[in-house]
This record gives C-alpha cells, structure tokens and sequence, in this order.
C-alpha cells in the first residue's frame, strides 16, 4: 500500500474482528512469555529521536540520521549523492519496474524546482503499471498460482480475479488495515442484527478472500483435506501478518521461538467454520468449486459478454468441423470397404502423417476440434489474436474467463479434462 493513507478512512465494523481478533490473542500469549527476555520482535517499539548529525552531510530526512551516524562510527562516509539522471532511473525502476523514457529523464534533469522529485514519485505512483510492479510481492506472500499444484496440476480458471484486486487495492491506495480485514474476513462485513437468510458477500470482498483459498491443494478426501487447507490457512496467515512461523509448531513446539503447539491450534480455531465448496459437476481434478462473484471492475462485465459470444460462436464453428471431418472418415472407410469406425476413431483420423483428406484451414483449427473429442489430456496453446482466454465445459455448457496479458499467440498452455472424456477449450 501508499503510506499516506494507510492508516485513515478505517471502517466501524465488529464482525469483521472475529477472525482478526486471532493476531491480538496470539500477541499476547507470545509476549507474555517473552518479556523476561526482551526478544526484540515482541518488544514495544519506544519513540526514539534521531542522532544529531551536521548540516553539512545533506540529510534528507531522519532515516538519513541514523544512517550517517552508524557510518561515522566506523570511519566511513556516505556514498556521493546521485545524479539526477541516475536518480530518476533508480525511482522508476523501483515503482513500476521499468526504465524512464528519454524524454522522462531529460524533463526530469532540466528541472531545477526543488519539488521536482516529489512530483515525479507522486506520478509513478498514480501509473498503473505501479500497481502490477508491487503487487507481485504480496502475490509471492499469498502464494498466488493459476493452478492448484500436486497431480495433474489442475488450472483455478478464476484465480486471476484475485491478481486483479490486488493490483487494484495498491493503484486505489486502500488503507491497509481494510486489505487484511477483505482477505481474512470478507465474509464477516455485514452486521447481523437477528435470525434470518444471511446477506450474500459483496463481489469484491468474495474475491479477496481468495487469499485463504490459494494453497496448493489435491482432490477431497474428506475431513483429512479440509484440516489440511486450514493448517494451511494457519500457516500462511501467521506468516504474512505476523511474521511468524507459526506452522513451524503444528507437530511440536516451536524449534526456535517460544510457540507452543497448542497456539497453533488455538489459532487455527478461527478458521474451524471454513468450509470447501463442493466441485463443479465434470471436475475430474475435485478440486473444489468456487463462490459466485458478479463482475465489479469497470468494464468487466462487458468485455466477459463480448468474449461468451464470441466463444459460442467458436463453438458452433467447431462443432460443425467435427461433423464435417466425421462424415469424410465414414465417407473414405465405406470406400475402402472397411469396418465403421467410431466417433472416438476421430482423432487418430485427423493425426494421420500428410494426410491428404485435411483443407489448410481445417487443419489449422483440428487441434482444437479434436480437443473436443479426445478422451485424453491434450495441451492447447494460445490461438493468433486472442486477447483473452475462456474455458468452455461441454458438460455443464459453462464458460469462465480468464484474461490473457501477453502478446497475442504466445506461451500459455490451458488443458482440463471433464466427465465425459473431452476437454475444456482454450481460446
């Protein structure tokens, strides 16, 4: 997050707190263990004021105190300070991951106006790219993935949704406490005032709490894998937001830090109502199926309609492929006079070497067609001039949608077996 307004705008909610309220039991259960020690995680921060340090060294600001006083004491000087040419493309660099324009540094180095670098930071900040640059760190720390790990390595075909509300809570400035409460307790917003239908999450709330859900994960084997995902969820919680190895002490007390096994499950207790979604019909990975959340980004909603139409589009075309490919291998195996072959014949038909029985345009779009036929995983790249990726179920006729970021044509492989032995389409 900016630190401008990370501590402001805070919202009054008190459900929200009840998962929260973990960090603050598990603080003081540490630290009352730990203050004969005085081990520096657990000890009170004290207001400290800087050293004083001559004019002469250039200071920035009071970090620079500290600095320059730990260097004098050793006999050393601080490095000269940067150019301005160097200095715009350290801060470039760092805020959006990519090197300033020609132009950017020359407008930068030819501005003499002492508020010139604040303006230039306060412009990195607001370009998108800002958002993308940093929010792969907490994407690391949420240890985000587009698929579900272990065998088979089944795709989470919704999982970029949650990329997404990252990138946006840091080019949205949201207050960090409000980051961690959507992530952890975005089911726990709406204030409950007596008996009756729960109220449905908000879309945006839904989707960060995918954070929870992001662990690698292998097909249901019933109560054993849900107390998995949860000691999972335990874990990482306590590392992301604690900075501690909690799940170091799932099996024995801490190795190293006064966590006695038993605050790792006092701590995992307030994840005990989590339940996982039952899977998708024609999920052959079972790994769980996902919580409905109604498209909140701008524009979302309508590119995801453009994008079903032309993949129903797509689908019709392939179909009718399949039928004509179909009827020509009946056609040619009544001429040669011999036994019928069968719908399943159909992808070894289509792979003969050189056939001749395949036009130019039928076999630039075979692979696909036959995806539709094959009983086998079948990997599938992206098609030229696409923008996006959907993924079509025969089984349920369902489409999802994932955005393809890179050049059109390039990398990506997206395969997914489904009940009835075809696949899942990538376009």
């Amino acid at each position: 997050m900016k630190l401008s307004h990370a501590l402001h705008d805070r919202l009054p909610m008190s459900m929200a707190w009840a998962r929260l309220c973990v960090v603050s039991v598990l603080m003081v259960a540490l630290i009352s263990g730990l203050q004969a020690s005085q081990v520096w995680p657990y000890t009170a921060p004290a207001e400290i004021s800087p050293p004083e340090i001559s004019p002469s060294d250039g200071l920035s600001n009071g970090i620079d105190a500290f600095i320059v006083d730990a260097l004098e004491k050793k006999g050393l000087k601080p490095s000269p300070r940067a150019s301005k040419a160097t200095l715009i493309r350290r801060v470039t660099f760092d805020l959006i991951g990519l090197p300033p324009t020609p132009e950017a540094v020359n407008a930068f180095v030819q501005d003499e106006r002492a508020e010139a670098y604040g303006e230039l930071v306060e412009k990195l900040l607001k370009d998108p790219r800002y958002g993308e640059r940093w929010a792969k760190f907490w994407l690391d720390l949420a240890r985000y993935a587009d698929t579900a790990g272990y065998e088979g390595d089944p795709d989470l075909p919704h999982a970029w949704r949650y990329r997404d509300y990252v990138i946006d809570a840091f080019n949205e400035d949201k207050p960090y406490d409000l980051f961690i409460k959507e992530q952890i307790a975005g089911d726990e917003f709406a204030e409950i005032m007596g008996a009756g239908e729960l109220p449905l999450v908000e879309p945006e709330k839904n989707v960060a709490l995918t954070f929870l859900r992001l662990a690698p994960f292998t097909e249901p084997r019933g109560d054993e894998t849900r107390h998995e995902m949860l000691s999972e969820m335990t874990s990482t919680v306590s590392s992301v937001f604690l900075g501690l190895t909690v799940g170091c002490a799932k099996c024995h007390d801490h190795k190293y830090d006064q966590i006695p096994t038993r605050d790792f499950y006092r701590m995992k207790a307030f994840f005990n109502t989590v339940q996982l979604m039952p899977p998708d019909r024609g999920d052959a990975y079972q790994i769980g199926g996902s919580l409905p959340a109604a498209f909140y980004r701008e524009g979302e909603e309508a590119w995801a309609a453009s994008r079903r139409e032309e993949i129903q589009l797509q689908k019709k075309t392939f179909e009718a492929l399949k039928q004509r490919l179909s009827a020509r291998m009946q056609s040619e195996a009544a001429a040669e006079d011999s036994e019928a072959p069968s719908e399943s014949d159909l992808e070894t038909w289509i792979d003969q070497e050189n056939p001749s029985h395949l036009t130019a345009e039928e076999r630039e779009k075979e692979r696909i067609a036959a995806a539709v036929l094959t009983p086998n995983p079948r990997r599938l790249t992206f098609l030229e001039g696409t923008e996006s990726r959907a993924v079509w179920s025969p089984a349920s006729d369902e489409i999802a949608f994932a955005r393809h970021d890179g050049p059109a044509g390039t990398g990506g492989i997206y395969r997914m077996p489904i009940e009835g032995g075809a696949e899942r389409l990538l376009l």
